[in-house]
């Protein structure tokens, strides 16, 4: 598909920017922002706020609000609109391919906070170029805010497409990102790997003029460490914008594509790693050292049980794909067959991340701790799996309610047990010992070897756990599946 019919020749492109750049409220809005520019603007020289570069980024704060928060509510509020009306269904089935409708969503919706966003644009190099952050700083922080843009609006585009079709559903998509960005963001831009999911660590080196970040033990320029991250990411999700464009009943990925995504998060967070330089000599002599190697083990986890739960298929299809294969001759669908079970990705997912987390822990001179971690994530993974498919196998349109309990009670429940015996008997050790039983805290503890003198003990009851939840989950899985197609084949599928 050439580039001129994917952005100047998209139908559904060109219907958002006749709908949502009307002469009317286009004109409200540009000249309101332009009024709050130019006041921003005549204040800042006013009263000495160019010299530190005050002016250029509370400019920033608003175009990140403009951008992040309003663009996303819209791109997701387009694909709500189009599904609610049977629109979406007419596209599906025209000449249009999928990515050309995902580009038609993915720009159209916010096509309007795109043009004010522009709008926006002289005035920051006008504050930012005449002190600080200097013209190389504007310039890779626009960068940078263009492209987290961009994701997180194909981001809106995904959760538009699987969101019930409510009012609710565009306001739940404003307020994760709002809540998302600005509080989990601030905590999380100083953490290689997340952080630079946002804008902020390009933001900072322009603030301080720092010159590099290491990916693999190369010195890049901050906004290329960032673009690094966030291009790939980007990629991934219009991949499965565009898989779930083309079907409504499709997963996001494939079963190789989620292993193909899952590995690309693993190389960027191993550059990471590798690249990682803890300020005192030994990695886990300080809270803030530990918390960096937990970090890894638990993004590869979390990570991992998302694709995970992306290629489980549900029980509809799993019976499906074992009567079908039955009729072809086969046992079994193949293990990267759409109905075949998660075990593949599984396993896959559990070999890429013990491989990343024991590589990156050697690297930083903590293989053992890093090793422990990876045990204990991979035997959750193992039990995750297991619970998903036979929760959905067992309970079909009510598995994944019950799912959803099961982990909140098992993830959820220790740690807050676990502080509630903290705060009661004010003793930290039998707090974490019992938190250990989710994985949350239970990563955190087996990275933390040597860190405490309850560590071991911790990451003891972490690894125990979770291989008795793999065990006995895995046993039941298979049970719900043998009971289950045994019905199916009484039933003359």
């Amino acid at each position: 598909m050439g580039l001129y019919r994917l952005f100047f020749d998209n139908p559904v492109l060109i219907k958002h920017v006749r709908s949502r750049l009307r002469r009317g409220p286009v004109v409200t809005l540009a000249v309101a922002v332009l009024a709050l520019c130019a006041f921003l603007t005549w204040a800042t020289f006013a009263l000495g706020g160019a010299d530190n570069g005050t002016g250029f980024w509370t400019l920033l704060v608003g175009q990140s609000l403009l951008l992040f928060v309003a663009g996303s509510g819209q791109a997701t509020g387009s694909l709500l609109q189009a599904r609610q009306v049977g629109i979406l269904d007419f596209h599906r089935i025209s000449p249009q391919r999928p990515l050309a409708l995902v580009v038609g969503f993915l720009l159209g919706g916010p096509i309007r906070e795109w043009l004010l966003f522009a709008m926006t644009v002289p005035f920051g190099l006008l504050l930012g170029v005449w002190r600080r952050p200097g013209i190389l700083g504007v310039l890779a922080v626009y960068t940078d805010v263009v492209v987290v843009a961009l994701l997180y609006h194909a981001l809106s585009v995904c959760a538009g497409l699987v969101a019930r079709v409510t009012r609710q559903a565009q306001t739940g998509v404003v307020a994760f990102v709002l809540v998302g960005y600005f509080v989990f963001g601030q905590v999380l831009g100083g953490v290689s790997g997340p952080g630079f999911l946002t804008i902020l660590p390009t933001a900072v080196s322009a603030a301080d003029r720092a010159q590099t970040a290491t990916f693999f033990g190369v010195a890049l320029p901050v906004v290329v460490h960032s673009l690094l991250h966030q291009i790939p990411i980007l990629g991934l999700t219009l991949l499965a914008a565009t898989r779930k464009m083309r079907q409504d009943q499709a997963a996001f990925f494939s079963k190789p594509q989620a292993v193909l995504a899952f590995a690309v998060v693993a190389v960027l967070l191993l550059g990471d790693m590798v690249g990682f330089q803890p300020p005192t000599g030994t990695l886990a002599s300080t809270g803030v050292n530990t918390a960096v190697l937990g970090m890894p083990a638990f993004l590869l986890w979390l990570t991992a049980s998302i694709m995970i739960a992306l290629s489980t298929p549900t029980a509809r299809e799993l019976v499906g794909g074992v009567i079908r294969a039955r009729r072809a001759g086969k046992s079994r669908p193949g293990p990267w067959d759409a109905p075949a079970g998660n075990t593949s990705v599984m396993l896959a997912c559990s070999a890429i991340l013990v491989v990343t987390v024991g590589v990156g822990g050697l690297l930083r001179g903590a293989g053992a701790a890093a090793l422990m971690g990876g045990a204990v994530a991979v035997l959750t993974l193992v039990y995750f799996a297991a619970a998903r498919q036979a929760f959905e196998v067992r309970w079909k349109g009510s598995g994944n309610g019950y799912f959803a309990l099961f982990l909140f009670l098992l993830w959820a429940g220790p740690p807050i047990a676990g502080a509630i015996l903290g705060i009661g008997q004010r003793s930290s050790a039998e707090a974490l010992l019992v938190s250990a039983v989710s994985p949350f805290v239970g990563i955190w503890a087996a990275t933390s070897l040597g860190s405490a003198d309850f560590a071991p003990a911790a990451a003891g009851i972490a690894l125990g756990s979770a291989a008795i939840l793999a065990v006995a989950l895995t046993q039941f899985r298979l049970l719900t599946e043998r009971v289950t197609f045994r019905e199916a084949a009484a039933d003359g599928g």
